[in-house]
């Protein structure tokens, strides 16, 4: 504990300052001039008296068991997602070379508004439209396919992530 020369204030040794009147701890000691110094320059340490919560006790640890179920999981959809592509695209191609002449009567209705009354499409525009369009059903007919290969691909890249665990 030190006294203050200027306030006779009792303080604590941390305190390089006094927090009453600010003045220095060496002030008016072996010689010093007595010269005011700022208060803000030197602070005393806050004391806040906020009580301190007891520490949350921690939960027991549990052992890291590595489960690679995911792998073969994702290798099933891989296999499941590719087959089914593979034969929903080839069942649309298929269905549409078998029907191709109720298809093209229906492609030629469709296009009728476009042309003259007497004038008929030449056969290779028919068919190459036809074939478009059949190709973009089969790739449509293949989505549900492609997204379960997505998902098995997606599921088989969580063991690189567990292995970094």
């Amino acid at each position: 504990m030190w006294t203050c020369i200027k306030c006779s204030q009792q303080n604590e040794d941390q305190y390089t300052v006094c927090p009453h009147c600010g003045a220095s701890r060496s002030v008016g000691r072996f010689g010093t001039p007595q010269t005011p110094r700022n208060a803000a320059a030197y602070s005393a340490p806050v004391q806040n008296n906020v009580p301190v919560p007891p520490a949350p006790q921690q939960a027991p640890q549990v052992q890291y068991v590595a489960d690679f179920s995911h792998v073969r999981a994702g290798k099933g959809y891989m296999v499941f997602g590719a087959l089914l592509s593979l034969l929903s695209a080839a069942f649309v191609i298929v269905l549409a070379v078998l029907r191709h002449a109720d298809w093209a009567d229906a492609l030629d209705a469709l296009l009728r508004p476009a042309r003259a009354e007497g004038e008929k499409i030449p056969f290779l525009v028919n068919y190459l439209l036809y074939a478009l369009l059949a190709l973009l059903a089969a790739l449509t007919a293949a989505l549900p396919g492609l997204w379960t290969l997505g998902l098995g691909k997606l599921l088989r890249r969580l063991n690189r992530m567990e292995e970094l665990l």
